[in-house]
Formats: C-alpha cells, sequence, structure tokens
C-alpha cells in the first residue's frame, strides 16, 4: 500500500463470516498488518547469505558437509 511517498508492505487475514443463500459471501472480518520491516530484515536477511556464500565459494579452504 502507498502511505503519501513511501510504500508498505501489507499482510491481509480475512473470514467469511455470513454467506448469501447461494453461497456467496455477504460480510468479511479481516486485520491488516504492516510488516514492512520483517520484509526489509528478510531482504537484509538473504543479502547477508548471498555475500556469506560468495565469500565461502572464493575461500581457498572451505569446510563443506
Amino acid at each position: 500500500m502507498q502511505f503519501g511517498d513511501s510504500w508498505r508492505w501489507m499482510r491481509s487475514d480475512a473470514v467469511v463470516v455470513d454467506r448469501a443463500a447461494d453461497g456467496t459471501a455477504t460480510r468479511m472480518v479481516g486485520t491488516q498488518s504492516d510488516i514492512t520491516a520483517l520484509r526489509h530484515a528478510r531482504n537484509a536477511l538473504e543479502a547477508s547469505e548471498k555475500r556469506f556464500r560468495t565469500v565461502l565459494n572464493a575461500a581457498p579452504v572451505a569446510w563443506q558437509r
């Protein structure tokens, strides 16, 4: 979602609480959570792991299973 000039990562959870006779949803209840910090942390971890593997693969001697 866009908030002003910035974008935020959001997680949406919802459940249908009422349906019409034909089965279509007529009422839902849900929440939205801002997971931007979690997403940034995950991206940083992935980048760090990539750098670590690059360094490990370039090392002249490395422990491998």
